[in-house]
């Protein structure tokens, strides 16, 4: 809030300036610690969560605590790793040199996440404020819907690089608004520098942050900044680029094409369905993913989504759209909306549906350019002019009433879903134990009646290493075959002497239930077949959800004899 002076002489004596008191910091560090508190009575303290990249980031993180190298040690013969960016499993790193013992560190690690989604709202809170021309109150609104998102709180309590990924890419915007109300400084562009680099050394996705500033930096022809922000950043992000180059793995471990880079994975995936079905599918994802982000969100079941993707979906996307128009038609906050297009473009390409993790980052923007719109709308209902006042209050009244009823369903649509899934994630963590009382006592099984040197395959395969301390390599199938029909590779068991396989009900879990059927039919029948390897079960659990089989290389077995 601008200062007001004062001035009067008999009384003061000379002129002095009195600045109101703003409630902004009290209501920022009130949402900050709402935040906190909700993520501190969701974590989980058992263990990591089987489907997720939790368990690859405490791996490489232990890696660098260990061995100091940047390999996955889960995996037989310890490749390089040249797929997720180092900066946030080196962070990680440090919480496993001072508590190395797993899984009670597990706790400690999630910290980081939350730390991090506090220090993001703190930099959202300078940049909002600038985005909305000094509207600290529409400020407070957005970041309170960020505060008690759920995909927020989801990021904020698990082992991700999402919440550090929104810090720095924010604190990278708020840097060049800053620039640009600043005059020309060096300082100020390496900082800049340094955190688009950060981003990108978080998640490759950074990308889109850096051709973002780039394209607003070309359209207002500043050509000196864009020199100097490409080469720092160039020079930053060498590094890693060099280390990707000379240490990518793919030749000598085909088999572990997943954890080679996101490019592998883009081909693997238009290889086997088609370039044109993969971007429509993908374009089909954003489509409903944008709305269900923000009305919606972790919403599962497909007749219900579809219901609210036609009755709040579509408004909400068609005011999104609207908004996005009007901020370019003012040019202002320019690089957020190019910042908005490019991510979403490289999303457009990404090996990976666009849900709620994906869009995060874009979560407190998409919530600018909606709000853009409804109060542009309040704005022109409140100020009309006197001539017809009664007959343009009518009209404002008329075109207010839809967005107006709109706002009030998303909310009430928003609040339910964020109730719901809060509440079924502090009963998952409460049951964590009993739930995964099958996969527990597998763990128990490995590390009783197998040697520390036999090596495992398993779908889960860095959450097995983390629990067995057995190398694990992940079941591989033909990257060149469709993920409908799927064939099971048995080279990688001849060539690392694989000698348990364990299967399990989250197998092929992040597929769709086609694909996740297919690949099921295929491993049962690679089990049950007699093609040179015999598959003998050796463990079954409780409620039969986990088995482990014993192979047996009958060439081997031959040789031997003989």
């Amino acid at each position: 809030m601008n200062p007001i002076s004062v001035e009067n002489p008999l009384v003061l004596g000379k002129g002095i300036a009195v600045e109101t008191k703003s409630n902004y910091p009290v209501f920022i560090g009130a949402f900050i610690l709402l935040h906190a508190i909700v993520c501190f009575f969701l974590l989980n303290p058992s263990g990591l969560e089987p489907i997720s990249d939790e368990a690859v980031y405490v791996t490489l993180a232990k890696s660098l605590a260990t061995t100091g190298e940047y390999k996955l040690i889960s995996l037989p013969g310890d490749p390089d790793h040249t797929k997720y960016p180092v900066l946030y499993p080196w962070l990680l790193s440090w919480i496993w040199r001072v508590s190395p013992d797993f899984p009670a560190n597990v706790s400690l690690l999630r910290w980081v996440s939350i730390v991090f989604a506090a220090a993001f709202l703190g930099v959202l809170a300078l940049l909002m404020p600038r985005l909305l021309e000094g509207n600290k109150k529409r400020a407070v609104l957005i970041i309170g819907l960020c505060a008690v998102h759920p995909a927020l709180i989801a990021s904020s309590t698990a082992i991700l690089s999402e919440s550090a990924y929104l810090f720095f890419s924010c604190l990278a915007l708020w840097v060049v608004v800053e620039l640009d109300h600043r005059a020309e400084s060096i300082l100020f562009l390496v900082l800049f520098s340094v955190c688009l680099a950060f981003s990108f050394y978080v998640r490759t996705i950074g990308i889109a942050l850096i051709a973002a500033v780039t394209c607003d930096y070309l359209i207002r022809r500043k050509w000196r900044r864009i020199f100097w922000l490409l080469a720092l950043t160039l020079i930053f992000l060498s590094p890693w680029l060099y280390w990707t180059r000379t240490h990518n793995e793919a030749s000598r471990f085909p088999e572990y094409t997943f954890y080679t880079n996101y490019l592998s994975d883009f081909r693997q995936l238009a290889e086997a369905g088609g370039l044109s079905a993969f971007l429509v599918k993908n374009a089909l994802y954003l489509f409903i993913g944008i709305p269900k982000l923000l009305v919606y969100p972790f919403q599962t079941d497909l007749h219900l989504i579809t219901i609210l993707t036609a009755w709040t979906g579509l408004p909400v996307l068609a005011l999104l759209l609207i908004g996005i128009l009007r901020s370019f038609r003012s040019k202002t906050s320019r690089v957020v909306l190019f910042y908005v297009l490019t991510y979403l473009s490289v999303l457009g390409f990404w090996p990976y549906p666009a849900h709620e993790r994906l869009l995060l980052p874009l979560l407190p923007f998409l919530d600018f350019f909606i709000f853009v719109e409804v109060f542009h709308i309040t704005e022109r209902l409140r100020n009309q002019d006197r001539p017809n006042l009664a007959f343009r209050k009518a009209r404002s009244l008329g075109l207010a009433l839809l967005p107006v009823a709109l706002g009030g369903a998303c909310l009430v649509i928003f609040g339910l879903h964020t109730y719901q899934l809060i509440s079924n994630v502090r009963q998952a963590v409460q049951q964590f134990e009993s739930r995964n009382r099958d996969m527990l006592e597998s763990f128990d099984w490995l590390e009783k009646e197998t040697r520390p040197s036999d090596h495992l395959m398993a779908y889960l395969d860095p959450v097995y290493y983390l629990h067995t301390q057995r190398k694990v390599a992940p079941m591989s199938f033909d990257p060149r075959g469709r993920l409908s029909h799927p064939k099971f590779l048995d080279t990688p068991i001849q060539k690392h002497e694989i000698k348990y396989l364990v299967t399990g009900e989250l197998d092929f879990g992040v597929f769709t239930p086609d694909v996740v059927q297919a690949m099921g039919r295929e491993l049962r029948r690679v089990i049950e077949g007699r093609e040179g390897l015999t598959f003998e079960q050796v463990f079954r659990s409780t409620d039969n959800k986990y088995q482990i089989y014993r192979i047996i290389d009958e060439k081997q077995r031959s040789s031997w004899g003989q």
